[in-house]
């Protein structure tokens, strides 16, 4: 980046400017986490929008550190936001007004540029995925009075007593930290959840009814929805990715049970996602698969580092094989893979979650085929549809006839006949990448479409004959007839080539222009260092040239001289 666009993304920017933050705090901002030096003041070059702002005290040799405290801030551009160390409580305050003011104007006077790190923009967009549907509104309704989150104002979740061994090293931390627990204020710091209950209860309705009505949320999703988001799905959305991040980054027991409870919620409808909800599923599937993509990320990077910093809630106990998110992924995708109608993106982001799933945890959602034969995931023979990146839009013409476009292009695809117009799958016998957004949309299986040539039995079937073994050349018959010999060489019509046959992926070397290196002169105004084509100067005409006599020169006879000696 050069020096003016740094500038100008420097005034534009938001700026945070921490004063006296302890050396070897943990801080981070969003996705973005670093330990405090000696000169640190703050971050600047920070995008406009919803930001998650967190830290962590430690002890002077930074071996030891108290639970993380965080707090949601949405940034306008050129914003400055201060706050200061207290050292009492160890956490950030508040500064008084005409205090921020003077600080702000001195930001932005990059009076403080030296002391400020920048933001790392790379990581914006991995942010921007975890956030999208947080808003301004979305954080003034949830967040706590004085907006920290901490674990440390939830004595109501760990009065329990700890569960696993992440929550009892945090409960260890708990009882070392120096930020009062003792407080009764603490239990109305917490955040402003949606309450949403584990079981339907209701009066006067039958046992059956009762059963069916658990077994089944999409009555209590659309009565939350309804009622506390006034039909709203992007706020919904928005709190489960509020929960998130203040579970994962902010390490709030609160925000996980939130977080739990709108998967639980969302994971237990069976009508909702196929017919009236498939918009906020297909949303909400991709909003999971963002959110396990980046944790498990983390997860990888955090066990790969040393074990200094403050504790982390994604330990295996959340996702082991017997976790509640394995249980309720398992059927959900039984729901929506095996549904004869189902929405296309909502399909396709649902075996894009299964599949990172799969591979990163190592879970089994084992599915059976058409004939109620179980795949086995170690067939070596079996055809593979790998699915792809590109988002294609399929319009139904019929149950057999598809359109298939994107930004660019647009086929046509026949599932009876097997044939697309881009002839991939004519050529190949492979569904081809229309014909399996096709496939998809109707919920059918694209590898039962593969042809027969690549099945397993064809390929047994080619060699369940055994091949005769043949003895070596030292072992032939000789013979007295001719020995077979190479033809004899014989110059090609044309002069011989001298340059190598260049293969077309290869760049012919340029040739030199004719001239190159002299210097031009201009015939139109004698001036050297351009030619006649590009010359705007007015006609000059040269010098005549000297007419020399033709013919030999003459010869001239030499004059005698001679002196004479004077006495």
């Amino acid at each position: 980046m050069d020096a003016d666009a740094a500038l100008e993304l420097v005034k534009k920017g938001a700026a945070l400017l921490f004063l006296d933050v302890p050396q070897h705090t943990l801080l981070g901002i969003d996705t973005q986490m670093f330990s405090v030096g000696p000169n640190f003041k703050g971050i600047k070059m920070i995008p406009p929008g919803p930001h998650f702002i967190y830290y962590s005290s430690s002890n002077r040799g930074g071996s030891e550190f108290s639970p993380m405290i965080g707090f949601f801030i949405d940034l306008i551009p050129s914003e400055v936001v201060v706050r200061k160390w207290d050292l009492q409580e160890e956490r950030l305050v508040k500064v008084p007004e005409e205090e921020e003011e003077r600080y702000s104007h001195a930001v932005r006077s990059l009076e403080f540029d030296k002391y400020l790190g920048p933001y790392t923009l790379s990581q914006f967009g991995e942010w921007k995925m975890l956030s999208n549907y947080i808003t301004k509104s979305v954080i003034e309704r949830i967040e706590p009075i004085g907006a920290d989150i901490s674990v440390i104002h939830e004595p109501d979740v760990l009065g329990n007593g700890p569960k696993t061994a992440m929550e009892e090293a945090l409960s260890e931390q708990l009882r070392n930290t120096n930020i009062p627990k003792s407080d009764d204020t603490l239990r109305k710091r917490g955040c402003y959840y949606t309450e949403i209950p584990r079981l339907i209860k209701q009066k006067g309705v039958l046992s059956q009814d009762l059963t069916s009505l658990n077994l089944d949320k999409t009555s209590l999703l659309e009565s939350i929805l309804m009622k506390d988001y006034g039909g709203n799905e992007d706020l919904l959305l928005g709190e489960m990715q509020f929960a998130f991040i203040a579970f994962l980054m902010g390490q709030s027991l609160e925000a996980f049970l939130q977080w739990k409870a709108f998967v639980t919620l969302l994971f237990g409808c069976t009508d909702a996602p196929l017919n009236s909800r498939s918009r906020l599923f297909t949303k909400f599937i991709k909003v999971l698969y963002n959110q396990l993509k980046y944790a498990l990320q983390k997860g990888q990077t955090d066990n790969n580092v040393s074990a200094k910093g403050p504790i982390t809630l994604l330990d295996d106990s959340f996702l082991s094989t017997d976790s509640f998110l394995q249980h309720l992924c398992k059927e959900f995708f039984s729901l929506v893979l095996e549904a004869p109608v189902v929405d296309g993106d909502l399909l396709s982001w649902t075996r894009r979650l299964k599949e990172l799933l799969e591979i990163s945890l190592g879970w089994v959602f084992q599915q059976n085929n058409e004939d109620g034969v179980f795949f086995e995931e170690d067939d070596e023979f079996a055809p593979v549809v790998v699915m792809t990146d590109e988002d294609w839009k399929v319009i139904p013409s019929d149950n057999i006839i598809f359109e298939v476009r994107n930004e660019k292009y647009a086929n046509v695809v026949n599932i009876d006949e097997e044939t697309c117009t881009c002839r991939s799958w004519q050529l190949a016998g492979i569904p081809c990448v229309h014909a399996v957004a096709a496939l998809a949309f109707i919920n059918r299986d694209p590898e039962t479409y593969v042809s027969n040539w690549f099945k397993k039995d064809m390929f047994k079937e080619a060699y369940k004959h055994s091949i005769k073994p043949l003895k070596g050349s030292m072992y032939w018959p000789k013979t007295d007839g001719i020995k077979p010999l190479p033809p004899k060489e014989r110059r090609m019509p044309g002069r011989p080539t001298v340059k190598r046959k260049r293969d077309p992926s290869e760049k012919e070397k340029k040739t030199l222009k004719v001239g190159l290196g002299r210097n031009m002169t201009c015939k139109n105004c004698l001036e050297v260092g351009h030619n006649s084509r590009s010359c705007k100067n007015e006609k000059r005409y040269p010098k005549p040239k000297e007419v020399k006599p033709k013919g030999r020169r003459k010869r001239h006879a030499s004059k005698s001289v001679t002196c004479e000696n004077v006495g």
